[in-house]
């Protein structure tokens, strides 16, 4: 008997009698021992049932050990072919982070609770990969095309660098000047907007205003011409008050954070946000804002309660100097949790 023949037949006995099948059979012996806690009569009974008799001088050809396994993987279930992630789902799942993995149990999840077979549809972790990556392709090719549409005159560019991993994935590391520059460029050039281009919007940040290797720097030699730099407003506010805040020597840090800002972060859950003292409390802050506290009490709620909010990091501005100022909010006095306490803040 052809050595093919005993491992097809060997691994079917076992498949049909409910036995795992093992990585490979050899010899007669091989099947022998998987098989000696089970009579003949049991063995002819299911080989009978593929229409296989059990007898030592049996010649089994190619062709009916292939006949076997067509009817065993006729029964496997085949997988879905309707497709589940569209584009609305695809932006949805993007907009909420959920990995490609996590994506698969949701989404198997949902279609149970709406009484449906998952078997039917296309949920793997692969099929939502791709499904995400051309939902991404076309949006961009979308906007690109709409943008090109305005034939805009004139552009503003605004750039942000983050900190991103090194090659060892150890520590994290800014990239340099050049590294932005190019890509920056190289944007600019995808999307037509070299000739149009007018200020650079970024970040204080020393990869970006360096006198010689700079971003700023490197773009405007790029471009061959002067370009007005609008640095970020965080970042120059971040100066004004600093030097408020050495001036009245709250802040002694050289370094990104504010420590006493930082301690009251952590102590913020143990305060009674409710219970608030404004500045009648102290009578030399009564003293040096006299003249302007009721002109500038008045302009605060006068926005507050127009309806002029403006972002919400300067609404809560304006409230703390209600609060401060002894006046009252229109949804009452409260001081919000504190969120970010760098400088730059």
């Amino acid at each position: 008997m052809p050595r093919t023949t005993i491992y097809l037949i060997g691994a079917m006995k076992n498949q049909i009698l409910g036995i795992p099948v093992p990585g490979s059979f050899s010899t007669d012996s091989d099947i022998s021992d998987v098989g000696k806690n089970i009579s003949t009569e049991q063995y002819e009974t299911h080989m009978s049932h593929v229409g296989i008799a059990s007898s030592s001088n049996s010649d089994l050809s190619m062709n009916v050990s292939y006949n076997i396994l067509q009817e065993t993987y006729s029964s496997v279930a085949m997988r879905g072919r309707t497709l589940i992630v569209n584009c609305r789902l695809a932006a949805a799942i993007d907009k909420c982070k959920v990995s490609d993995g996590d994506a698969v149990h949701l989404l198997s999840a949902c279609v149970e609770s709406l009484s449906l077979n998952p078997m039917d549809y296309v949920i793997n972790r692969s099929s939502i990969r791709r499904a995400r990556q051309q939902y991404r392709e076309d949006t961009a090719i979308n906007i690109q095309a709409e943008f090109e549409q305005l034939n805009v005159d004139f552009a503003v560019v605004h750039w942000d660098t983050k900190l991103l991993p090194s090659v060892t994935e150890i520590e994290k590391q800014d990239r340099s000047g050049k590294e932005i520059s190019n890509a920056v460029f190289n944007t600019l050039e995808k999307w037509g907007l070299v000739d149009k281009v007018q200020a650079f919007v970024f970040d204080t940040t020393s990869s970006n205003i360096g006198r010689f290797n700079g971003a700023c720097t490197l773009l405007e030699m790029k471009l061959g011409r002067n370009i007005l730099f609008l640095a970020c407003r965080h970042h120059i506010f971040k100066l004004v008050l600093q030097a408020a805040m050495s001036s009245v020597k709250l802040n002694s840090s050289s370094g990104p954070d504010i420590p006493l800002f930082k301690k009251f972060k952590v102590s913020f859950p143990k305060i009674n946000s409710q219970n608030i003292s404004n500045c009648d409390t102290s009578s030399e802050l009564v003293e040096l804002i006299a003249e302007n506290r009721e002109e500038i009490l008045l302009c605060c709620l006068s926005i507050l309660k127009n309806n002029q909010e403006p972002r919400h990091d300067y609404t809560e501005f304006l409230e703390l100097v209600v609060i401060l100022l002894g006046g009252t909010l229109p949804k009452g006095n409260k001081i919000r949790k504190p969120g970010a306490y760098h400088q730059a803040r």
